[in-house]
């Protein structure tokens, strides 16, 4: 093999690895109710207030409380900047949309990890949708996405 083949495939490789690693990182230029973020997982997800911490996980059929936890990380890592440590909690439970009409979602909110404290361990079991309070860090809630 030609040197300049070799170095050609490094470079498909690594524009690949960037690609990869840095896809969720890209922020969404616009951002609102009109035009939501698409999470990877299908869910649609849109602020309540520009600007804001505090957003909306949209319903989609057969979808259970680690699907919207999966979308509100991939946007708050996406869109927000959120740290793996910072914390998704519910503020309104599954019901209504507040900026969508004849639509179903969960609102968030986008809590830094010094406000709420560390767990002692990862809670890995179901989240809770139906009822505000509910809290999973982002790395937890990135594990919902698998």
């Amino acid at each position: 093999m030609s040197s300049k083949f070799i170095i050609f495939v490094l470079g498909v490789a690594l524009v690949v690895f960037c690609a990869y690693v840095f896809r969720d990182r890209i922020p969404s230029p616009t951002v609102s109710a009109k035009r939501p973020y698409s999470a990877p997982n299908g869910h649609k997800v849109a602020p309540l207030e520009q600007g804001s911490e505090q957003f909306e996980v949209w319903d989609r059929p057969g979808a259970i409380g680690r699907d919207y936890f999966c979308a509100a990380a991939k946007y708050a890592e996406a869109v927000l900047r959120a740290e793996p440590t910072d914390h998704l909690r519910v503020t309104t439970a599954f019901g209504p949309s507040q900026v969508r009409d004849n639509r179903r979602a969960v609102g968030f909110e986008l809590v830094g990890a010094t406000e709420l404290g560390d767990s002692t361990a990862p809670n890995n079991r179901a989240p809770v949708i139906d009822q505000p309070g509910e809290s999973r860090s982002i790395l937890v809630s990135r594990r919902f996405c698998a």
